[in-house]
């Protein structure tokens, strides 16, 4: 029963030996999903108005001097 979910959701075994080149561990159809999904969201949250405290934060950060290296 567990190997049939497994298989449904697009999960390949990973090969026992470390010698092998490791496989990806879901489809490729399952890839593109998650790909088509986080790009819409990061889409999204880039058309998003920067935080007011995250600009303030880059004001500060820029306005400090790198310290010395030794």
């Amino acid at each position: 029963m567990a190997s049939k979910a497994k298989a449904r959701s697009g999960w390949v075994e990973p090969s026992p030996s470390p010698l092998v080149a490791p496989k990806a561990r879901i489809s490729p159809d399952l890839q593109d999903r998650l790909g088509l999904q986080l790009r819409a969201m990061y889409d999204q949250l880039r058309s998003e108005p920067m935080p007011e405290r995250i600009l303030d934060l880059l004001k500060r950060l820029d306005q400090t001097e790198p310290e010395p290296t030794r």
